[in-house]
């Protein structure tokens, strides 16, 4: 889901089978537009939303307007390279973006092959910045792939994996979804980080904050020390810094406070 914060509207995209279907609210999920199939020029023979939310360049977290489109939407999504075949070595996370309120789609730029699902924030910068956090599907799993973006998603560069952030590979699964968005106030900027803390099991939901744009992490709070997958932290009250995590196999929402 993704909220188009300067036309008020809200976006959605479900994906059934190998179509992705897009719908829209403008009276804040009361009713929704027919779903519309998505259509983004590409040569991955499949490009889908990743689970979890999408963002909105802010041209405040620019320090110049060059290089700083305002307004765009981006859905962190999964780029497919191989028909039917299932290799990872052929998945890649990937951004789709619209700079015309979702009337159109375009195919933004791909992370390194084997990453899958991805969470991102906008950083501040000259222009406008990226920063992804990936599923890790390669034959190595076990830490979060990362990348960066310095054209608000048109290209990801900066490949790297962060030992400092575990995810569980279990017999069935390798990695999970996670999730990002920021936090910031008057006095510091931060990005706050939800994933499962156990290696070897879908469980124990922790939170993490990054003062530094997701170079460093502070030590995880848990918030849940049961099953825990999924998971996707949104920003709920801008005065308070009230926050909301979700996580999957759970039937209770959990709210902290930065």
């Amino acid at each position: 889901c993704l909220h188009d914060a300067v036309k008020n509207v809200y976006w959605l995209m479900i994906q059934e089978s190998k179509t992705v279907l897009v719908s829209s609210s403008t009276d804040n999920g009361i009713s929704w537009s027919k779903p519309q199939p998505l259509v983004v020029q590409s040569t991955f023979d499949f490009v889908k939303p990743a689970v979890g939310h999408g963002i909105q360049i802010d041209s405040s977290l620019c320090k110049s307007a060059e290089n700083c489109p305002h307004g765009r939407l981006l859905v962190p999504s999964v780029c497919q390279g191989t028909g039917d075949r299932v290799d990872t070595e052929t998945l890649y996370s990937c951004v789709v973006f619209s700079d015309d309120s979702g009337s159109h789609w375009q195919l933004g730029g791909h992370a390194q092959p084997h990453s899958r699902e991805v969470t991102l924030v906008q950083t501040p910068n000259n222009s406008a910045s990226l920063y992804l956090n990936e599923r890790n599907v390669s034959p190595t799993p076990g830490h979060r792939f990362t990348s960066r973006s310095y054209d608000a998603g048109e290209s990801l560069q900066d490949f790297e994996v962060d030992n400092a952030l575990v995810e569980p590979v279990t017999g069935n699964w390798t990695g999970v979804v996670a999730s990002m968005c920021r936090f910031d106030n008057d006095q510091r900027l931060r990005i706050i980080y939800t994933s499962p803390l156990k290696t070897n099991e879908r469980a124990i939901m922790g939170v993490r904050i990054s003062y530094d744009e997701g170079q460093t992490w502070k030590d995880p709070k848990i918030v849940d020390a049961n099953f825990a997958g999924y998971s996707d932290v949104q920003r709920l009250n801008s005065t308070t810094g009230e926050s909301c995590t979700v996580p999957n196999r759970s039937e209770r929402n959990f709210r902290f406070l930065f």
